[in-house]
């Protein structure tokens, strides 16, 4: 990209800029600001070129880190409860809002700025599904991805959470940050779970007993009979439910 860049400016005979990341001696990469104008002669046909390299290093990353921070902010302010991360892809480093301490329990460490460390916390049962929604949305490109999972609390116990992500890349393409919303669902898929066990008890107590059972909706339009309803009747629950 950095060549196409460089030999299109130079066939456009004008002077032009060009932004990319260049090895140092320490075998660190550096962003670098590239200008370059071109000498001509009095027929104005281009006979040198002159440049400069500036390392703009230091400006870049901290102009980076701060649109990052103002959209984790954005974020925070909308939810302060969630759990918000912030990923660099690049240093493999994450940021936690305090969300992490006060709502799940954890201590400060060091370890929590891993991406390891958050995928330690997966249930087993939920983490192959969670690395097949990373590498989906990685390999497509996309800027949303979102997945459920439960996730070890401080305590040791797990809640059940949604999380959702935002992804960025830079001019290239390349993934350079996620930030994402843990929304923890536990109450309400645990209270689903007794709702669904409750009705499922109920259906198992009533097909027992020699009485007929109905269930309606607020309408009064019957949406269930026991079995005891069809063996009495002869009717079949296509043609039983609604009325």
């Amino acid at each position: 990209k950095t060549l196409l860049e460089f030999k299109a400016g130079f066939a456009g005979n004008i002077e032009f800029e060009v932004q990319h990341r260049q090895q140092a001696a320490d075998q660190s990469y550096r962003w670098m600001l590239c200008r370059a104008r071109p000498l001509k002669n009095r027929l104005g046909q281009v006979v040198r070129w002159v440049g400069t390299c500036t390392d703009i290093d230091d400006k870049k990353t901290t102009s980076e880190k701060q649109q990052a921070n103002e959209l984790l902010f954005k974020l925070a302010s909308g939810a302060t409860r969630n759990v918000i991360w912030d990923y660099n892809p690049i240093t493999d480093t994450k940021v936690w809002n305090d969300s992490i301490y006060t709502e799940l329990g954890y201590e400060p460490s060091s370890e929590m700025e891993k991406n390891e460390w958050w995928l330690s916390r997966i249930h087993p049962d939920d983490l192959v599904e969670v690395l097949d929604i990373l590498r989906t949305a990685g390999k497509s490109k996309l800027d949303k991805m979102s997945g459920e999972y439960r996730f070890k609390k401080g305590d040791g116990s797990y809640g059940i959470f949604i999380d959702r992500a935002t992804l960025i890349y830079d001019e290239a393409k390349q993934l350079i940050r996620i930030i994402g919303v843990m929304e923890d669902v536990t109450n309400e898929r645990l209270a689903t779970q007794l709702l669904r066990e409750n009705e499922e008890l109920w259906r198992t107590m009533t097909n027992s007993i020699s009485q007929i059972a109905w269930m309606a909706d607020v309408k009064g339009n019957i949406t269930w009979f026991n079995d005891r309803y069809y063996q009495f009747t002869g009717m079949d629950p296509e043609n039983s439910l609604g009325y």
